[in-house]
């Protein structure tokens, strides 16, 4: 047995020997061995091309603290009327989406109510909006609002928040429209004539009222233009003469008054024809029918009672002045466009910013 003995052990050695020939494994951590591989990142799909929208008109509406939101009436190629797109603040349905309740938007995507209204003007107010409905294309139509409503903005009889355009609570047709901060009025009457003017919310030139309906201002006076602010309104009657009321604690109503409040149309005082009117509290301005521009209320920083004519400083010879909006700005005769009043966030366009130009 002694020789099977060796020639077991013999075999072992030889096995050994073997074994010592095989290169060790590489030594590999149980959490890499075990882990699944990871895939490279898919490259983000290519933005689909959105095709550009062209706009006949947009309007801003911008507060400090509740947000900022725009809409524009589309040009559809539809003689002068289209549907409404409307972009940015959307924390009680200001862009008129319609359902439940969604989030801003960074760009006009959709219309508002699907687009199957179509509209020849919109304004806006603070988080609301109006639009006036002409689908006959003749200037005129029923106004339809969408957006807050907590002071009766959108002259439904309601304080319902309205996720879609919904008509006033009137059969009339409007063909002007503008609104203040919490209402808004509106001109009743065939379009490039005198109409009856209409308002509705809160604020102090409604006539002593705050109605949740439109509601015929307490005069006989009709006008073929009219502009607001939240708290006064200013119209241009058939004579070219100017009449404002409301809030009226810088003098702004333009009658050698510093009040409170006027609660009915008060004639401006100068004897002045005027053109177009502008408003952006507490200051009143005018572009006259020769192409002067007046303003009134406070001016400076001066309460001016009566309208004073705004100097077109040296070197500016670009008479007449052709349009006026809030803010203030104006047109020149060559296009030019000319800014003056506060300017605190640079909106004059001069380069820096002060309190006023």
């Amino acid at each position: 047995m002694r020789w099977f003995k060796f020639f077991l052990l013999s075999l072992v050695l030889l096995f050994l020997a073997n074994c010592s020939d095989q290169p060790t494994p590489t030594e590999v951590p149980l959490s890499t061995a075990f882990k699944k591989p990871v895939k490279p990142p898919k490259p983000p799909p290519d933005p689909e091309p959105g095709e550009a929208l062209k706009f006949l008109s947009v309007e801003t509406s911008y507060h400090p603290i509740v947000g900022a939101f725009t809409c524009g009436v589309e040009d559809s190629g539809n003689n002068g009327v289209g549907p409404v797109y409307c972009w940015g603040e959307n924390s009680v349905y200001s862009l008129g989406l319609g359902g439940r309740l969604k989030k801003d938007k960074s760009s006009p995507t959709d219309p508002v109510a699907g687009g199957d209204l179509l509209f020849s003007d919109v304004q806006l107010g603070q988080l609301f909006a109006c639009g006036i409905e002409d689908s006959n294309k003749d200037g005129k139509g029923p106004i339809y609002c969408w957006g807050q409503n907590d002071h009766g903005e959108l002259a439904d009889g309601t304080t319902v928040r309205r996720s879609s355009p919904t008509q006033v609570a009137s059969d009339l047709e409007f063909f002007a429209l503008d609104l203040g901060t919490f209402g808004g009025c509106a001109l009743a009457g065939d379009a490039g004539g005198l109409g009856d003017l209409y308002c509705w919310g809160v604020w102090g030139g409604g006539g002593g009222f705050n109605p949740s309906v439109p509601t015929h201002v307490g005069t006989e006076l009709q006008f073929r233009e009219f502009a607001t602010n939240y708290a006064t309104i200013c119209g241009i009657d058939a004579s070219d003469a100017a009449w404002c009321w409301g809030a009226n604690d810088y003098g702004q109503i333009g009658n050698g008054t510093i009040t409170e409040m006027e609660w009915e149309p008060k004639l401006v005082s100068g004897g002045h024809t005027f053109q177009s009117l502008a408003l952006s509290y507490p200051t009143t301005c005018g572009l006259t029918t020769v192409g002067e521009i007046f303003c009134w209320g406070d001016v400076a920083g001066e309460m001016v009672q009566e309208p004073e004519r705004v100097d077109p400083g040296a070197g500016v010879d670009d008479m007449p002045f052709s349009a006026i909006g809030p803010g203030f700005c104006t047109l020149g005769a060559s296009g030019q466009a000319y800014c003056w009043g506060e300017n605190q966030y640079g909106q004059a366009g001069i380069g820096a910013a002060s309190s006023w130009v």
